[in-house]
């Protein structure tokens, strides 16, 4: 939010720089940088009527009446308003306000849009279709949306860029593929996917004759010899941390030796909780039966050497 604060000039900058269309915005005052912002908790004026609450931005900018309503209309249609402009927004649905509030982002036109958590207060239906209306409006408009969000999901579904926050400083930026399959440190590995990445911290590398292994649950995992090009002797018996997200996890009765703790059916998937040298794991598979795995249950698991990620146990860092 202090991020989206100081893009809108909401806030002073201390350090860097803020480029829009490549040029310096920060010594801009707000109502000369084009930017419309989206709350949380939808900011209408309560004694306008949706058309009213639309129009004032075009009002505030003195935009021709004709002009006027003919974008307020098409805003309106695209919005689905169309039968409600003449009445309030304490008249109204959270998500119908939520797109008045969208809307009068909307109609102004602006070459920037700030959505700050703008469907944390909606159940989870109506966020999921007011998500699927954001992305298609970007896709319409091509305009720039910054959106902040604390879930995941809501951003993966959302964005073509991501940019993973810690304690304001920025941990990984990229397509959502990257930040899924090349988590760059070991904060990004944990925080994104559902369920979060296995992790197992008691893990060395080993250097044998065919190459080097990991060693973790009492057995050796082949690393695959293109990720090790960078290890020299010195890594032989270097500790590691090792990630594998559930979903890369398979199941059967070879591999390394676990027990089914629990199996939690979730839509078509069986989240299996395994117990193997004392870790506890995570493996997600598809629920051709609900039944398949009981508690005491022994099974193996395996997972493909290219789904392994390492990780530095004193920086975090991506290793290989």
């Amino acid at each position: 939010s202090t991020v989206l604060r100081m893009i809108a000039g909401l806030e002073e900058v201390s350090a860097g720089d803020i480029l829009l269309d490549g040029r310096s915005i920060v010594e801009l005052p707000p109502e000369q940088r084009d930017i419309a912002m989206i709350f949380q908790n939808y900011s209408l004026y309560p004694n306008y009527t949706v058309y009213e609450n639309l129009a004032f931005p075009l009002k505030s900018q003195h935009v021709p009446r004709e002009q006027l309503q003919r974008q307020v209309q098409e805003v309106a249609g695209l919005m689905e308003l169309d039968e409600v402009l003449n009445r309030y927004p304490r008249e109204l649905s959270g998500g119908q306000r939520q797109r008045i509030a969208i809307g009068r982002a909307l109609v102004r036109r602006p070459r920037l849009f700030l959505m700050d958590e703008p469907f944390s207060n909606l159940d989870p239906v109506l966020r999921r279709r007011l998500r699927g209306l954001v992305k298609s409006l970007h896709q319409r408009l091509g305009a720039t949306f910054v959106y902040v969000t604390h879930d995941q999901e809501e951003a993966f579904a959302l964005g073509d860029r991501i940019v993973v926050m810690q304690n304001g400083r920025i941990e990984q930026t990229g397509p959502p593929r990257d930040l899924f399959n090349r988590p760059a440190n070991l904060y990004t590995a944990a925080f994104v996917g559902t369920p979060p990445m296995n992790i197992i911290r008691s893990a060395a590398l080993r250097r044998r004759e065919k190459g080097w292994t990991v060693e973790a649950l009492g057995q050796e995992l082949p690393l695959p010899e293109k990720r090790c090009a960078a290890l020299t002797p010195q890594d032989n018996g270097r500790r590691v941390i090792l990630g594998v997200r559930p979903v890369h996890i398979s199941m059967g009765e070879a591999g390394i030796p676990a027990v089914v703790s629990q199996a939690d059916p979730v839509e078509a998937e069986l989240h299996v909780h395994l117990k193997a040298e004392g870790q506890e794991l995570l493996a997600v598979v598809p629920a051709t039966r609900f039944d398949r795995y009981r508690p005491g249950e022994r099974v193996g698991m395996a997972w493909s050497p290219q789904r392994l990620h390492l990780f530095d146990p004193e920086t975090e860092a991506r290793i290989l």
